[in-house]
């Protein structure tokens, strides 16, 4: 009996309609017929071109960002061993060295290579990150496309992985190099592996594991990567439903191996600091915060406001109700995911992705005082990224409608991302604009507090960093470094009796720092208490016999004791330590020059250390131009002398805001040049000279 011309007709239309369903499967999964990876289309260089430019544009301020006072001068600016460049000595200090209580020797290695190409100038630096940062978007597009097959949903990913304000830090910041450099390889080794899955690669394999050491070689927070894998086996490789799931273990063991390694050499690093908070911190305090934190981070990424360098600790202030809050909210999320585990199998792979990745980072081996870190999310982020895209593309494709308010919602939501971080670049220009926001959008910080204060002293800001230090420690009354700090500032400002009493303190904390004790006794010698300060300076070389600046102290402290002979011997001794040295240099030169006892007097010696400092260009200033015009008058050379003292004066007058030595110049040179020119050297009490 024939098929009636209907019957068939729609038999034919079921079929293509099968067809078209079988194709959009295989897309949708991102094989094809053989199970091998989708090829990349033009479109796909099309995207990875703008994901770049883009990310390129958005970032390119940070070639603007100074080094900031947190981590960049230990890991970068004041290490000898990286900012002298790369070498094989380097090198192997690189491999034996702990840097700021971690072990990430590929990434000293990798700032060392800046300094080689860069020197000290940031926005080398910076821009290495940035390219590092880009190359990690392509990367992670060319993971999702490769193993899914969806085009759309993987560039959206990459672009929120790209563009969000959380992953301002670790862009922007030099010290976070470890998080970019340990992505890089991480997702190389990634990209490496599900080749080996498709294809059983062995070479693929070996360049897995290969990669896989470098990242934990660049940060040891990747070392949750063999979990990822088997995860990617699940969703999107489907190795789960094909191979026994002890097999798929197995074959990740020299990864857990590596991994093992590096864990062991972290805890042994850190072991230390790690035992020292735990009185402070116990574990119960830090289970707390790491749920807290798991649900905090969740609400940065959907809400990425106030956003700061430093969140300090809760402790003990952490209450019961928000850890239990975020405990429910941690067990009713992971529980929809395993409902879904077979529907929307990326869900599950998503949310672990990011509850595995912070694990390292969580605070159960408390590194640190702080409760959280906009660094740690980098990587694990791309779990919810994942899960929340590959979400929202399966409900739109329902209808044409959802699909075009999906595409609409993703590009506002990418662009409000692209401006957020544009801002948040702004807040990591300099030291003081970084610790300023951390201070406005944080609580009682200590951190952000001494560190603000520490930058305006340093910048010689002393009234406005005594209120951000005496702020920081109203939050840590015995902190020893924002005790001496403090000090310094009023020691500064010549308020001696408060500094000696906050470098007492410090002391008191510290009582082994011979840098701290040095100061205090230069304090004691500026308020006049000669005695004090030569005991306090005798204490310090008894530690560091060769710390040329005690030396000087010592030295000055003699002379207020009227011990000139012993006074002029430690001088030289500090001269024959460091001879370039100025003030130094210029104490001998004076006293040889001015001193009013005959004995003390040496004009050839006063002439030639005064000459050899003010020859230098940067040294030719009016206090020391003053000891070379007294040097000449000693020596007989009037004309010489008049024609120096004049040229110190003349750049006293130039200078807009003179200090109190300038305005101590200022006063006596016209006196002195009278003396001069009338052939009379100058003579003065070396015990009462301040500078």
């Amino acid at each position: 009996m024939g098929v009636r011309t209907g019957e068939l007709s729609m038999l034919k239309q079921a079929d293509r309609e099968f067809e078209h369903d079988r194709d959009s499967a295989l897309v949708e999964t991102g094989t094809g017929a053989t199970g091998e990876p989708s090829a990349l289309s033009r479109i796909d260089v099309l995207i990875v071109v703008a994901l770049v430019v883009a990310t390129l544009a958005i970032f390119w301020r940070v070639a603007q960002c100074d080094f900031v006072d947190l981590d960049d001068r230990a890991y970068v600016v004041h290490n000898a061993n990286v900012n002298s460049g790369l070498s094989g000595k380097n090198a192997r200090w690189a491999f034996t060295a702990v840097v700021g209580s971690n072990w990430h020797p590929l990434t000293v290695v990798s700032h060392m290579l800046d300094c080689q190409l860069f020197e000290l100038d940031p926005a080398g630096h910076h821009l290495v990150n940035l390219l590092l940062h880009a190359g990690n978007v392509v990367l992670l597009y060319l993971l999702l496309r490769g193993t899914t097959g969806r085009v759309g949903a993987s560039a959206v990913v990459a672009a929120l992985f790209a563009w969000h304000p959380l992953h301002v830090e670790s862009v922007a910041w030099v010290a976070e190099r470890k998080d970019v450099l340990s992505t890089c390889f991480a997702l190389l080794a990634l990209r490496c592996y599900c080749r080996y899955a498709r294809r059983t690669s062995w070479w693929s394999y070996t360049a897995a594991l290969v990669f896989f050491a470098l990242g934990l070689l660049s940060k040891p927070m990747v070392v949750t990567i063999p979990c990822v894998m088997l995860l990617l086996d699940y969703w999107p490789l489907g190795r789960w439903a094909t191979s026994h799931i002890g097999r798929l273990i197995v074959e990740k063991v020299p990864f857990f191996v590596l991994a093992a390694a590096s864990c062991a050499v972290t805890l042994w690093v850190q072991m230390d600091i790690a035992v020292r908070t735990l009185d402070s911190l116990p574990v119960h305090q830090r289970v707390m915060n790491a749920m807290v934190s798991y649900t905090d981070y969740v609400g940065q990424m959907v809400w990425p406001a106030r956003l700061a360098v430093f969140y300090p600790h809760p402790g003990g202030n952490l209450s019961w109700m928000a850890a239990a809050s975020s405990g429910v909210a941690l067990l009713v999320v992971s529980a929809m995911a395993v409902l879904w585990a077979r529907s929307r199998p990326y869900v599950i792979v998503g949310w672990l992705w990011y509850l595995g990745m912070l694990v390292p980072v969580m605070g159960l081996v408390q590194v640190g005082g702080q409760a959280r870190a906009d660094r740690y999310t980098y990587l694990p982020l791309v779990g919810l990224f994942v899960a929340g895209v590959w979400l929202a593309a399966d409900w739109a494709n329902r209808t044409r409608a959802r699909r075009h308010l999906v595409a609409a919602g993703a590009g506002c939501l990418l662009a409000v991302a692209a401006a957020v971080t544009w801002r948040q670049l702004d807040h990591w220009r300099d030291t003081e604009s970084l610790f300023r926001h951390a201070c406005a959008v944080t609580g009682r910080n200590f951190v952000a507090r001494f560190g603000l204060g520490k930058n305006l002293v340093e910048q010689g800001r002393y009234d406005a960093a005594l209120a951000e230090l005496s702020t920081a420690l109203e939050i840590r009354p015995r902190d020893a470094q924002a005790l001496y700090t403090k000090g310094f500032a009023l020691q500064q400002l010549k308020q001696w009796d408060a500094a000696i009493d906050y470098l007492r303190r410090a002391l008191a904390l510290d009582e082994r720092n011979p840098y701290q004790r040095a100061n205090l006794a230069a304090a004691l010698l500026s308020a006049g208490r000669a005695d004090e300060s030569a005991e306090q300076y005798t204490l310090v070389l008894a530690v560091e016999p060769n710390l040329v600046e005690a030396i000087a102290g010592l030295a000055a402290a003699r002379m207020k004791q009227r011990r000139d002979e012993e006074a002029i011997a430690l001088y030289h001794r500090a001269a024959a330590l460091r001879a370039e040295l100025p003030a130094v240099v210029n104490r001998l030169a004076r006293i040889y020059a001015a001193h009013p006892d005959a004995r003390h007097r040496n004009a050839a010696e006063a002439v030639r250390f005064a000459e050899s400092l003010c020859r230098q260009s940067n040294f030719r200033q009016p206090m020391f131009l003053d000891t070379l015009a007294a040097a000449y008058a000693e020596a007989g050379r009037y004309d010489d002398a008049v024609h120096t003292a004049r040229e110190a004066l003349r750049l006293v007058q130039q200078t807009r805001k003179p200090g109190a030595t300038l305005s101590q110049l200022a006063i006596v040179l016209p006196e002195r040049i009278e003396l001069y020119a009338s052939r009379q050297p100058y003579r003065e009490d070396p015990a009462t000279v301040e500078f």
